[in-house]
């Protein structure tokens, strides 16, 4: 049965590709350690079969949108600052 959970040691990194080599790069060598550090938080979907094989993932972060770097059309219609994710 397929279940996301949050990407861990037990994970097999190495073994999971997607074809798109910085997406491939970012979940070896990146992933954990900005789950660690706060920055991000990377989930991996699995087969509860076999929990350490990754079949795809996705990360999230928070970040700022500053409405002053946006087109000109784009800028009027936001606060100066937005959070975003």
């Amino acid at each position: 049965m397929p279940s996301i959970e949050l990407l861990s040691r037990e994970h097999d990194r190495e073994g999971f590709s997607c074809g798109e080599r910085e997406l491939d790069e970012y979940l070896k060598r990146t992933a954990r350690q900005h789950n660690d550090k706060g920055i991000a938080r990377t989930f991996v979907l699995v087969d509860t079969d076999e929990p350490e094989k990754i079949l795809g993932f996705f990360t999230l972060t928070s970040c700022e949108v500053v409405a002053a770097e946006l087109p000109p059309e784009y800028a009027k219609k936001y606060p100066r600052k937005a959070p975003a994710a």
